[in-house]
């Protein structure tokens, strides 16, 4: 099955050689070691289909000044590339494809020439897999004395497990080859244990990576999710661990073939009187009032986009409300919710959508009569009809 998967950063590196996870949305920078953002893969997939827009040019008409962007496997430039220089504020790459095994990494590398303009990235990527993979990956070091926690996609850890932390799942599956890695080992007798929690309780998704192995993988438990879920990942130390950043990844099996997962969320409030604009698949601070500021950009290929589901930690209070709307190129998509008074939650299980190749893609957020704010935990559905998954097997095996 295809599906997508998304990357923004608010800032490019204007200098050097800078490196990000492959599916990250963060507002910081890149980051100058390769291995800190590696993100591991659950199960074999390929990658394809790389499209990259700026928010703007990364220098003037024949200056020389812009960057290459770059998918890389294991450390290793894979030839999967997208270069913007002068004028340009976009590119694509649809002839490389990059086959990968459970237990690769993947990042991007940015290599900017003659100090090109500081420009907000979003990228796009399609993904081959038999199931969906999932990546996530702290962007800071794992506190090696307190619990952790972050979303089943999602880049930013935090202290609480809510707080705009988890992960709200928008239709039936199964969660199942948990794997780690951590580019630092833990050490002797030390340990990371990271556990999949769905709806407040411990799962029996468990990996310890302990002593001197910096990878660890739990292929035997899985743990089946329906809509409205909220999971995340516990992260504890145990005898002050090497300090380390780390990626966790997992495979989604959804209960309908072809449907993948987008999860979002936001760790502040919302604004009762702006526009809330927020991208898809990862996790953010804040919200933007300005959509290209937050929103991705689609693949070349497109996707159904259905099963929008928002869930708030506040609810609006009597008589008031918030609209949230998927928005694809500029536009309702006519994918909406409504939570109002004293539900928390809402989701649009009937209308869909087919996204534009290689446009804006966001979820709104807007008040109505001044509602109370609230974190938000947002999800959605990307669908692409199923394929022979015998092509794609043969495929592999060829590579």
């Amino acid at each position: 099955m295809k599906h997508p998967i998304f990357c923004r950063t608010n800032v490019t590196n204007a200098s050097g050689i800078t490196f990000a996870g492959l599916q990250y949305n963060i507002a910081s920078s890149w980051d100058a070691s390769e291995p800190n953002v590696r993100q591991v893969a659950a199960a074999d997939g390929v990658l394809s289909g790389f499209y990259v827009m700026l928010d703007g040019a990364p220098g003037t008409a024949a200056s020389g000044r812009g960057y290459v962007f770059e998918v890389m496997k294991n450390g290793v430039a894979t030839g999967l590339a997208v270069s913007i220089f002068d004028t340009a504020t976009s590119g694509v790459d649809n002839s490389v494809q990059v086959p990968y095994v459970a237990g690769d990494t993947l990042s991007l590398r940015s290599t900017a020439t003659l100090t090109p303009a500081s420009r907000g990235f979003s990228c796009s990527f399609d993904n081959e897999s038999s199931n969906q993979n999932l990546f996530s990956g702290s962007t800071v070091t794992y506190a090696n004395n307190a619990t952790r926690y972050l979303g089943i996609m999602m880049s930013i850890v935090a202290a609480s497990p809510l707080g705009g932390i988890a992960s709200l799942i928008p239709t039936d599956g199964v969660i199942r080859n948990a794997r780690i890695r951590f580019p630092n080992v833990p050490g002797a007798t030390k340990s990371w244990t990271v556990t999949l929690v769905k709806n407040g309780t411990d799962t029996a998704l468990v990996v310890v990576l302990s002593g001197t192995n910096n990878e660890a993988v739990n292929s035997a438990d899985s743990v089946s999710v329906v809509a409205g879920d909220v999971v995340y990942w516990k992260v504890v130390p145990t005898n002050t661990p090497t300090a380390s950043r780390g990626s966790i990844a997992c495979e989604f099996v959804p209960a309908i073939q072809g449907e993948s997962i987008q999860c979002s969320s936001v760790s502040t409030n919302q604004s009762a009187t702006n526009a809330n604009y927020v991208g898809v698949g990862a996790s953010t601070t804040s919200y933007s009032t300005v959509e290209a500021s937050r929103g991705n950009h689609t693949p070349t290929i497109p996707y159904v986009l259905k099963k929008l589901r928002a869930l708030l930690d506040t609810a609006p209070s009597a008589g008031k409300s918030w609209n949230i709307s998927l928005r694809n190129n500029g536009a309702s998509t006519g994918v909406a919710a409504t939570i109002a008074d004293a539900a928390t939650t809402a989701s649009d299980v009937v209308n869909v959508a087919t996204s534009v190749a290689n446009t804006l893609l966001s979820i709104l957020i807007q008040g109505v009569s001044t509602p109370t704010v609230s974190v938000g935990y947002y999800a959605f559905v990307t669908y692409k009809e199923p394929e022979s998954n015998g092509n794609f097997l043969m495929f592999m095996r060829a590579k």
